[in-house]
């Protein structure tokens, strides 16, 4: 909408929803809360963070036993429900697939669901990754650092000064060895790769986030199996084939108009240019499924925090109020409080959070971030 109220009425419904899901076990019925909370990830009502919130509480229903309780049962049937709606899109997160599909309980009593969604994780580039990994590793040898994007060129054999500069590429193991992928079928191996924390991306000053092998890595170059569900190629016709193989060449550095464009690139087009942004501390365009638990715990504080100033403002001191926040969180958020690497997130979180208050000059939950 482009109405400012509307939009703000429609983020505090969705606000109220997700702090709810606490008390759903509580509810006597969630087939209409689990069909709309699936409905609103498959219309993509929800992005980003809010999105990664969504998919994670739905993981987190279906990995409850259907007959432990039933408590448990009626959690399981909502993420059931949820997860119905938005099976379409399943294909776009094939690291939230296999999660779901290790699930005992579901493997146990809905074989053909698991089938179904196992099919959107079925393209094995275990020996792709180990490839990339050892052409990172030879460029570290070099004593250079580089991006993520420039990562996936090289594997892609670009010759492109940007992307080849101090580098002795003919010393490169693994260069061009993505050469016969697209772009596209390129960025969604690293994206999952970096997902599946298999590569990490560190920042570096303002300017750029380096590539690393990250904690999974290794277990990679031993054994472990990788798997991504790449989207499935559209028919196009000559003209567009020759637009998109003259793009790829180019490094995409084609000028077409919008209006000759598909849908999908203008939106990667779009996207493209709001990375050029800073983030605020929190790059909401990477999450790990450990990002989404550490911004689900700073939402989570701060909104304790906030509503016990709120109410008791004049009464209670800031000290007192962390300390509430802190309880209520303390359980439920143990693996975040213990793990310093985590609240470091969490921290980069309220810095970006903050940041967003201000420009929509929401100043008292402003503050609130600032003080956490």
């Amino acid at each position: 909408s482009g109405s400012s109220r509307e939009n703000d009425i429609f983020a505090c419904m969705i606000h109220n929803l997700f702090d709810e899901y606490r008390f759903f076990s509580k509810y006597k019925e969630l087939r209409i809360t689990g069909i709309l909370f699936g409905l609103l990830i498959k219309e993509q009502l929800v992005s980003s963070i809010t999105l990664g919130i969504a998919l994670r509480y739905v993981l987190e229903a279906l990995r409850k036993p259907p007959n432990q309780s039933p408590q448990s049962g009626k959690m399981f049937r909502f993420g059931m429900f949820a997860l119905e709606q938005f099976k379409e899109r399943l294909h776009e997160w094939p690291q939230y697939c296999s999660h779901i599909v290790q699930i005992g309980h579901l493997r146990e009593g809905y074989a053909a669901l698991v089938g179904e969604i196992e099919t959107a994780m079925d393209d094995n580039v275990t020996n792709e990754t180990r490839e990339i990994l050892q052409l990172l590793s030879s460029i570290k040898s070099q004593n250079r650092n580089i991006t993520l994007v420039n990562l996936s060129e090289l594997w892609r054999g670009s010759t492109n000064k940007q992307h080849t500069k101090f580098l002795q590429t003919n010393l490169l193991s693994g260069y061009g060895g993505g050469s016969k992928l697209n772009k596209a079928d390129v960025d969604q191996i690293m994206h999952s790769l970096v997902f599946e924390n298999i590569l990490k991306e560190t920042a570096h000053g303002f300017t750029a986030d380096y590539v690393q092998p990250g904690s999974e890595a290794q277990s990679v170059l031993t054994g472990r199996q990788v798997f991504v569900r790449f989207a499935k190629k559209q028919k196009q016709g000559p003209d567009k084939t020759a637009t998109t193989k003259k793009k790829d060449d180019n490094n995409d550095n084609d000028t077409t108009s919008g209006q000759h464009q598909p849908l999908a690139a203008q939106m990667e087009q779009v996207e493209n240019n709001y990375k050029t942004k800073c983030p605020h501390g929190f790059d909401i365009d990477r999450l790990s499924m450990a990002d989404v638990i550490c911004a689900d715990f700073a939402d989570a504080f701060q909104n304790i925090f906030h509503e016990t100033r709120k109410d008791i403002r004049m009464k209670v001191k800031v000290p007192d109020c962390l300390q509430s926040a802190h309880n209520a969180t303390l359980d439920r958020f143990a693996d975040v409080w213990n793990d310093s690497a985590k609240m470091e997130i969490a921290m980069s979180f309220y810095l970006s959070n903050g940041t967003d208050h201000v420009l929509e000059d929401n100043f008292d939950y402003a503050r609130d971030c600032a003080t956490i």
